[in-house]
């Protein structure tokens, strides 16, 4: 099942569409200070499991047999730009030493230094998608000028894995606001966050890919013992304005001593975390302050079977919607009404059906 997720095998279903093999090219002399510094640090705090397709997609790419180095032979172009890791390294920073960027300041009402921060460094991410794309026009054709405005991006590809993916930081800013020099929007953009009519989102340029996972291993569909019924770690915050975190509370709140159940916010090894998802028949995914979640790709990858919450009004595009039959993978459930029966329909799950989706 994993392998069928990564991105290679994404371009192995463009490839099956074209009377000939997809070529690509990937930028790869772009400033060290905007791609290889961030992806360093984003690395190094630990927080970078859930966002790691920004470096582990251009690394597989750089290894796939349609990638040319001559842009010239290129169907279309990869930009590995990280928007996540850049936007973390910077508003780390800030925290640390706020009058660094933000100067004297002061706080009104409710704000916080985080609020400040996280505007301050969208503006920084506006002025480091400019510094790329004056980077992207300064690989040209002869006869066509930059491959960048020949078709205005629409051949070039970004992976943004960030909450809200076109929209930076939970609507801070936009990507409409961002490409104040460039028509950003054009481009094809490979991310996390999929709901269908969303302003944040493209539908006719987004690809939604899953999480990617660094720890698979070749045993993960083995037949462990599955004593739990089902599973669920995570962070609690009184963030009411998000869906998933309500989710989250209702989920601990009525499930947390409930027969067969492994619930609760208490934090666990990312080690102890997997094991236990291996061991669990249901792994319950709620999101967060965004709808989507790596729970869903690490639910799959340990042969558990993920439980989506599906809320009224909300339409969720999961990974590589259409080429999987999710409705035959996961379980979902209507949330808040579903989550009162929730046990009870996991408890007496029939059997054929929970082999069935995990087949």
């Amino acid at each position: 099942m994993w392998r069928c997720w990564t991105l290679l095998a994404l371009l192995s279903a463009l490839e099956s569409a074209r009377a000939a093999p997809l070529t690509f090219y990937i930028y790869d002399d772009l400033p060290a200070h905007l791609v290889d510094e961030p992806v360093v640090f984003a690395k190094r705090i630990k927080m970078y499991q859930t966002f790691s397709a920004e470096y582990l997609l251009p690394n597989l790419l750089r290894q796939h047999p349609g990638r040319v180095h001559d842009p010239e032979a290129a169907d279309a172009f990869v930009v590995p730009f990280p928007f996540q890791a850049f936007f973390f390294e910077k508003q780390f920073a800030c925290q640390r030493r706020p009058r660094d960027l933000l100067g004297h300041f002061e706080l009104n009402g409710t704000q916080t230094v985080f609020d400040l921060c996280q505007q301050a460094v969208a503006g920084l991410l506006a002025e480091a998608v400019g510094a790329v794309v004056n980077q992207l026009e300064t690989v040209a054709s002869d006869a066509t000028g930059s491959f960048w405005s020949r078709k205005k991006g629409r051949d070039h590809v970004f992976i943004d894995v960030m909450d809200y993916g076109r929209c930076v930081a939970n609507f801070v800013l936009s990507l409409a606001e961002l490409r104040r020099h460039r028509m950003l929007d054009n481009s094809i953009f490979l991310v996390h966050f999929g709901e269908k009519d969303h302003a944040c989102r493209r539908k006719d340029r987004d690809i939604v890919i899953p999480p990617m996972l660094t720890e698979i291993r070749d045993d993960v569909l083995a037949e462990y013992d599955r004593e739990v019924t089902a599973f669920y770690r995570g962070k609690e915050r009184a963030w009411d304005q998000y869906a998933g975190y309500r989710d989250r509370r209702r989920l601990t709140r009525h499930l947390a001593d409930a027969e067969g159940f492994d619930v609760s916010a208490s934090s666990l090894s990312r080690e102890e975390y997997l094991r236990r998802m291996r061991n669990a028949r249901f792994c319950l995914c709620p999101g967060g302050t965004a709808s989507w979640s790596p729970r869903v790709v690490e639910s799959v990858a340990s042969g558990c079977v993920p439980v989506l919450f599906v809320h009224d009004g909300s339409s969720v595009i999961l990974p590589f919607d259409g080429m999987i039959q999710w409705e035959r993978i996961a379980v979902f459930v209507d949330s808040p009404e579903g989550l009162d029966g929730l046990h009870g329909t996991l408890a007496n799950f029939p059997a054929q059906e929970l082999a069935e989706r995990r087949a």
